[in-house]
């Protein structure tokens, strides 16, 4: 997906460290009162920043779920292997599936549900 996120300028007086503002603020805001007010991310070099060999090591090593997680909010990461010849990738897309099914019926998602909200769990390969 394309990165869509607005910068929030001198939010940091290095401009490399500019924070973000929330997606749903910022498109909500119509004037600068409610710009004001619109919650913001702080920076992590992290983010949408893998070119970065330091960055691309630490997505990608041993502590790779944890970095995802810090960095995007996920609940739950995996690695899926491209794997080569007859065997594909079905059994381990089975454990996220079932992972996602199981926080479809979690407190949480339930009472997201009760209050109007959508829980949404998506897998992407």
């Amino acid at each position: 997906g394309m990165d869509t996120r607005c910068l929030k300028p001198y939010s940091n007086g290095d401009p490399e460290k500019w924070e973000h503002y929330d997606p749903d603020d910022f498109a909500n805001a119509v004037n600068e009162g409610q710009l004001s007010k619109a919650r913001s991310v702080q920076f992590d070099k992290r983010f949408f920043n893998f070119e970065d060999p330091e960055v691309f090591n630490q997505m990608t090593g041993a502590d790779y779920q944890q970095h995802m997680k810090e960095t995007y909010g996920f609940d739950y990461v995996m690695r899926l292997i491209k794997l080569r010849g007859k065997y594909d990738n079905s059994q381990l897309i089975a454990k996220c599936s079932q992972n996602c099914i199981k926080a479809e019926h979690s407190k949480f998602a339930n009472s997201c549900r009760r209050k109007g909200g959508l829980f949404k769990c998506c897998i992407t390969k």
